[in-house]
């Protein structure tokens, strides 16, 4: 199965460059429309500054509210008012001289566990912040663990996980707003730095990870560590994407679709021009596509609807987008170069 789909990526591939064009691309525009930034006070934006690089993101489930992890500060913005709170977390100070790619920081993870807390995880310990009221709590690893790069965290069956670059993963139950003892994962399913990118398909009990150009998987995590390869792809995997039916696999150049049960691979989406893929944001839906042209092409997928934006960004070229996502169903939410933007669309598709 495995070499029948190499072979089949493969064909894709080589036909993709052949013919030059974007599979299921919007329609030809005179010109993309404009989309409009959501702006700052001047005073919001100094203050937000002062707690540069930004190194994860999330946005609540109701979608009215961009959290955002800085230096020093937890954030929260009400996108509805543009209100804005912080609270000073327990971390050490990111340096910004010499950080050569802020935004793009995996050290720190933000995860959200109810509506009022979350949790963040990093490569020496996990703090859980509860809102309201305001309660934190850390817990350190065990002294034995070999410091790494969290990855992914997520909750699942009533415990946390992070998972680290090396294949490990550590485990912990929140009671009463405290941690339970530490689970450690010692057989490491490769070295540090191995893998960049993971997702759990929780009703398959299925961990997918990717190295370099290979996405593999872990069948029953995280009771199982066998690891098995399910494709080797010629480009470098920039992220991984995970819906109810489909897994996504995203390159610079493609967007590979795979059946969530099977792992049949179901559709390649290339982008055959000088401009790569900088980032995706995908649901049910709605399929956005960020590309270094500043250019966001926006898909429907109940009704077919597409359209084009261009974000107002300085330069002809944007690079280092390391969070996309959609707010309600006019605003799209991102991070460039370690700083949050939003910006709102004025048609719907």
């Amino acid at each position: 199965m495995k070499s029948k789909i190499a072979r089949l990526y493969h064909i894709f591939f080589a036909i993709t460059l052949c013919m030059g064009y974007f599979v299921s691309s919007p329609p030809a525009l005179s010109s993309p429309l404009n989309a409009i930034e959501v702006p700052l006070t001047a005073f919001q934006k100094d203050r937000m500054m002062e707690d540069f690089p930004y190194t994860s993101a999330h946005v609540s489930r109701d979608q009215r509210y961009f959290y955002l992890l800085g230096s020093r500060y937890f954030w929260k913005w009400d996108l509805t008012n543009q209100k804005m709170s912080r609270i000073k977390l327990p971390l050490a100070k990111i340096k910004k001289d010499g950080v050569k790619d802020p935004g793009g920081s995996k050290e720190r993870l933000l995860v959200p566990y109810t509506k009022d807390s979350f949790v963040i995880a990093n490569e020496k310990e996990i703090l859980y912040v509860n809102l309201d009221p305001l309660k934190i709590n850390k817990i350190r690893y065990p002294s034995t663990f070999q410091h790494d790069v969290p990855i992914e965290a997520l909750f699942y069956k009533k415990k946390l996980y992070v998972i680290f670059s090396a294949g490990t993963w550590i485990s912990t139950t929140i009671k009463n707003d405290n941690f339970s003892s530490l689970t450690l994962k010692n057989n490491p399913l490769g070295k540090p730095g191995g893998f960049q990118y993971a997702v759990f398909n929780k009703a398959q009990r299925k961990l997918y990870l990717s190295s370099e150009g290979k996405l593999l998987a872990v069948e029953k995590w995280p009771h199982n560590d066998n690891l098995k390869e399910i494709i080797q792809i010629p480009e470098k995997i920039m992220s991984l994407n995970i819906s109810k039916k489909s897994l996504y696999v995203s390159t610079k150049k493609h967007v590979l679709r795979f059946q969530n049960d099977s792992e049949q691979l179901l559709q390649i989406i290339p982008v055959a021009s000088e401009n790569s893929i900088q980032n995706i944001a995908l649901d049910e839906v709605n399929h956005a596509y960020l590309l270094q042209n500043n250019n966001l092409y926006l898909y429907n997928l109940k009704n077919q609807a597409k359209l084009v934006y261009r974000l107002p960004f300085k330069g002809a070229k944007i690079n280092n987008i390391h969070f996309l996502k959609r707010v309600g169903s006019q605003k799209y939410a991102l991070l460039k170069d370690g700083f949050p933007f939003v910006f709102s669309l004025p048609h719907r598709l």
